[in-house]
């Protein structure tokens, strides 16, 4: 993944003939994530996500298949900038299927045919404006009735995805943080001896 939210699949495969390696190689882009709309080049915008974690790749099977595919997991968050101010759902924590659990050679692009952007992701949950809480959404049923390609955690306001996700027998791990108010200084402990 990029800065800007694009992903991308580099494949390099081998060949016979090590003077033509490169000839087998291949890079798709297999998803577009970091902005919502047109961007605005003279500042980020609320329809804008930095990336600056690498993805997890777990691969697993399609449900109620014996097909492979492998989960791709990251998530965003400007952590150049950590207190920098986003609305609630602007950054995400986002896992994209690819279906191509295989190597794909530059003849294969057609197998990948547009990125995949946030309107082809079903929510992992879903807010309910009555109650005021996020309610579980049934992210299999959205996968798998209308061709979704993956999911979305939305963040809370301010809040930034700031490690790569690490997965552990099919439970994804990562860090957020919401930066705190600024302050003016730092202040040394009145009794430095209490801190050791």
């Amino acid at each position: 993944v990029d800065v800007v939210g694009n992903v991308f699949r580099v494949d390099l495969n081998p060949a016979s003939d090590k003077s033509k390696i490169a000839e087998n190689w291949a890079i798709h882009k297999l998803a577009s994530l970091g902005i919502e709309g047109e961007p605005d080049n003279a500042k980020f915008t609320e329809t804008e996500r930095r990336f600056f974690n690498q993805i997890d790749v777990v691969r697993t099977r399609i449900p109620g298949t014996n097909s492979n595919v492998d989960a791709l997991l990251v998530g965003s968050g400007n952590i150049a900038n950590p207190k920098e101010a986003t609305k609630a759902g602007q950054n995400k924590f986002f896992m994209l299927y690819d279906y191509n659990a295989y190597p794909l050679s530059q003849a294969d692009a057609a197998l990948i045919t547009t990125p995949i952007k946030l309107e082809n992701l079903a929510p992992a949950l879903i807010y309910d404006p009555s109650s005021k809480t996020y309610v579980d959404n049934d992210v299999q049923n959205e996968i798998t009735t209308n061709s979704k390609k993956g999911w979305y955690w939305n963040l809370d306001d301010n809040e930034k995805v700031v490690s790569a996700a690490t997965t552990i027998e099919g439970k994804s791990f990562f860090t957020t943080i919401v930066a705190g108010a600024d302050t003016t200084g730092c202040d040394a402990p009145s009794d430095p001896a209490s801190y050791l």
